[in-house]
This record gives structure tokens, C-alpha cells and sequence, in this order.
């Protein structure tokens, strides 16, 4: 049996200030300390302060702001 190719996400931090997230499912939280995206195994979570979707499309988004962590939380299989 195939099995169905996933996307993987792939996170790229640029010091405090910048996160680009390519291959995500959409965001599900956004305020201005946190914001939450899915990805296929779970979802990433951003926290800082005065965060910012500066670009948003269907396969990448860029977050700005004073970032202070990006944490993967997997569901459970």
C-alpha cells in the first residue's frame, strides 16, 4: 500500500525579529504575543511580542516581531 506524501514543514528563524514557515495547513491563532500554525503533524507556536503575519500565502508566511520562542507541539498518534 503508498503511502501519501506529506509536506514537511521547514522553519527558518532570522535572529530575534523574523520566522519563515513554508509548507503549513493555515494559521489557527493570531494575536499580537502569539500565534499558532498547523502543520501535518501538529502545529508550531510562536510567542514574542507585537508579532505580525507580514506574508501570508498558501504554502509560506512570514511572522515579524521581538520573537522569544517557536515551540513544535505534536498531536498524538
Amino acid at each position: 500500500m503508498k503511502e501519501k506524501l506529506q509536506k514537511v514543514p521547514l522553519v527558518e528563524i532570522a535572529g530575534h525579529r523574523r520566522v519563515l514557515i513554508e509548507n503549513h495547513m493555515g494559521v489557527l491563532a493570531y494575536s499580537l504575543e502569539r500565534i499558532q500554525i498547523k502543520v501535518t503533524y501538529g502545529q508550531l507556536v510562536v510567542t514574542g511580542e507585537k508579532l505580525n503575519l507580514t506574508q501570508l500565502c498558501s504554502e509560506q508566511l512570514v511572522i515579524t516581531g521581538n520573537i522569544q520562542s517557536v515551540a513544535l507541539e505534536r498531536r498524538a498518534s
